[in-house]
């Protein structure tokens, strides 16, 4: 085309459906099930409308970021955040689209990683829980442990 061959970027492009670009995309990412879930809470998100690449803004990706921490918690939404991040990316090295939306946002606009607790056992309480006697009874009337 002569709007390639001239580095330029086809306008077109940018009003093609980024949802299904992104099915294909996820299946290149050898059916990746981050992105899976991904594509799943944009279709929620959307009713499952389509949206075209120049509707992706950084209003619309804060409307999304809102929506996702409603379903989930904060490291979980932060991920399938940064899958979009990446695919949008790729979409501009692609030529799809000129410039990233995420590459317009503020980086306080965008879910920051928590530190999450999970608390484990120590030694001396997994020997105490060894030690602790138990009667299990099964089905078949014998003790088990």
């Amino acid at each position: 085309m002569i709007v390639e061959d001239n580095g330029l970027i086809n306008r077109n492009k940018n009003k093609a459906d980024f949802i299904r670009w992104f099915e294909k995309y996820s299946i290149e990412k050898s059916h990746n099930r981050l992105y899976k879930q991904t594509l799943n809470y944009l279709r929620v998100h959307l009713g499952n409308r389509p949206l075209s690449f120049q509707a992706i803004t950084p209003d619309w990706i804060r409307g999304f970021i809102k929506f996702l921490l409603t379903k989930m918690g904060n490291n979980t939404a932060r991920h399938y955040v940064k899958s979009m991040k990446t695919a949008l990316r790729d979409a501009e090295r692609a030529d799809i689209i000129r410039k990233s939306p995420f590459s317009l946002m503020d980086s306080k606009d965008l879910v920051k990683l928590q530190d999450s607790f999970r608390k484990a056992y120590t030694l001396e309480e997994l020997q105490k829980l060894i030690e602790t006697p138990c009667a299990i009874h099964h089905k078949s009337n014998r003790l088990i442990c």
